[in-house]
């Protein structure tokens, strides 16, 4: 094993400096930047006979040498990453996407820089903060630039975000901050909502806040050191005047600041939900479901909608992104009947992190018998993988009910996994694999009469009958 250290999520450079020295030691490094071309896979001799090309084998040989070097240098939850992938300059090519990029990198890549500059005016743009000698006997928080590839509902590249985070940990209770709770939307309140909106043939639309963190306004005094790289040559601190990305207080922040400005446009907040935003006249109603900064608005006139995101507008910069078709990773289909949703993208990504993407599908996600029982079966290596998976897939269950149960139940095992969950855990994704078409549909009601069911059974809990 020729590269020693182990990848993780604080030692990339060091990590890729020791795989470039080793490589370029044995003269391959060309291989893992992709420069090294590889030769045609075929020849074809005067007859017209086509053969595998001795030179194409050669270079595939050693190509997948360095892929096991690469390889056998990365941590289960990194591998699983790579999965699909076939040459050392493709893996080298995720990694270096996946991994939180590093300021130094960061100034030396275009795509990087542009992303550092455009969000660095977005903050001057914004009054963020003014810049001013530090008092004695004050202190000033830290702040980093934070790196992050923004993808699409399949998964390609969308854009470079560089994101300014503040280092909040540094922040003293009681005295930079108080309270920070935050609310965000329900998933039931999300589907309730749009259930009403079908059967009363609402508009929906769709909107998402740029920086809404930014937005949000501070009642403590905040001092933070310049941004590293955009640094002036004099010993000024930054005093924030608006809320930043790190801080402890962030969230609510932005919240409150949203609520404000809705119920100044006569919105009400729902007493079951308190993301739920309600504006109900005689002539109209209109609901908006907050989510941080991703809101859905559903209302009986389309006009008083562009009027509320006209008003919106006013306020902060948004993207209004027309008719709803993607929120949170649900994806939402309009058919006749009414909405489809869909979490095929999101699945697929729960079944690479698995290493079960080419799983052989089963028909059913769980078995009666036997039952499980934390005192059957034998303790597992990756027992964080097992709890990832289930936290993954409660996020699943907002659109597939009937894997509810499934899901529930292997979370009774989240502290000590034995072979026997990981096995279940392991049959309910390859059901998933086999039903990634199926999901929710909502469909136009006569009444909006809330009905509920309920199905216990406690006497096959083996545990604690």
């Amino acid at each position: 094993q020729l590269v020693t250290i182990k990848l993780n999520d604080s030692n990339y450079l060091m990590w890729k400096h020791q795989v470039l020295a080793t490589t370029r030691g044995y003269g391959l490094e060309g291989f893992i930047l992709g420069t090294s071309i590889p030769p045609e896979k075929f020849t074809t001799d005067e007859n017209g006979n086509q053969s595998i090309n001795p030179l194409y084998i050669s270079w595939q040989k050693q190509d997948q040498l360095l892929v096991s070097w690469v390889l056998s240098s990365l941590t289960e939850e990194i591998l699983i990453n790579t999965i699909g992938l076939n040459t050392s300059s493709e893996i080298w090519y995720s990694l270096e996407l996946d991994f939180t990029t590093h300021l130094e990198e960061a100034l030396t890549s275009p795509q990087w820089k542009k992303a550092m500059d455009t969000e660095y005016n977005a903050l001057l743009h914004n009054n963020t903060w003014t810049l001013t000698e530090l008092p004695p006997g004050k202190k000033a928080i830290g702040c980093r630039w934070v790196f992050k590839l923004k993808k699409h509902s399949d998964g390609t590249v969308a854009k470079h975000k560089a994101r300014l985070v503040a280092k909040g940990f540094s922040q003293i209770p009681g005295m930079d901050f108080t309270e920070t709770f935050s609310h965000v939307v329900k998933p039931i309140t999300i589907r309730t909502v749009l259930s009403i909106a079908i059967s009363k043939c609402w508009f929906t639309r769709q909107i998402d806040v740029d920086n809404a963190f930014l937005n949000g306004d501070l009642d403590t005094t905040i001092y933070m050191v310049q941004p590293p790289g955009y640094e002036h040559n004099d010993n000024s601190v930054c005093l924030l005047k608006k809320s930043l990305y790190g801080l402890r207080q962030a969230s609510r922040s932005w919240y409150l600041k949203l609520g404000g400005i809705l119920c100044s446009l006569g919105f009400k907040t729902s007493k079951s939900d308190t993301s739920l935003f309600l504006k109900i006249e005689k002539a109209f109603s209109i609901f908006i479901l907050a989510y941080v900064d991703d809101m859905i608005i559903v209302g009986s006139d389309n006009t008083q909608i562009d009027h509320i995101i006209t008003a919106l507008r006013n306020h902060f910069a948004l993207k209004d992104l027309g008719p709803l078709n993607y929120f949170l990773g649900l994806e939402v289909e309009h058919t006749a009947q009414g909405l489809f949703l869909n979490q095929s993208s999101y699945i697929k990504s729960i079944l690479k992190k698995a290493g079960m993407t080419n799983c052989k599908p089963l028909s059913t996600p769980m078995v009666s018998t036997p039952c499980l029982s934390k005192h059957q079966g034998q303790p597992i290596e990756n027992g964080t993988l097992y709890r990832q998976l289930i936290g993954a897939l409660q996020y699943a269950t907002i659109t597939r009910p009937e894997i509810t149960f499934t899901v529930n139940k292997c979370s009774q095992y989240m502290q000590n996994p034995l072979d026997t969950h990981w096995k279940a855990l392991k049959r309910l994704l390859r059901y998933l694999s086999g039903t990634l078409h199926l999901g929710l549909h909502i469909s136009k009601s006569p009444s909006l009469q809330l009905m509920a069911y309920a199905d216990s059974d406690w006497a096959t809990d083996i545990d604690d009958r």
